[in-house]
């Protein structure tokens, strides 16, 4: 993956063992995804939508639950995942 764009700058091709390194548009670093334009919209998207399905599996589980115990599990998972690496 290339950060930024130069024309002075030097293009290599990397080898591991006999086999060229792919270039990617996109790395997962400590649980963040970065793209190559420091754009945050896939990172954004894929949180939302893991804690959209975790918030659906609660629900369908509310019936068994009473408030406390819906308010300890919806801090606890779902609002952890979207304060990870918000100033992001």
């Amino acid at each position: 993956m290339d950060l930024g764009k130069s024309n002075r700058r030097l293009v290599r091709n990397y080898l591991m063992g006999e086999e060229q390194i792919i270039k990617t548009k996109e790395e997962k670093y400590l649980g963040v995804i970065v793209q190559e334009n420091l754009n945050p919209e896939n990172h954004k998207n894929k949180i939302f939508g893991l804690s959209y399905k975790m918030l659906t599996n609660v629900r369908v589980a509310f019936q068994f639950m009473d408030k406390y115990m819906m308010k300890k599990i919806i801090t606890s998972m779902i609002s952890s995942k979207l304060e990870y690496a918000a100033v992001v």
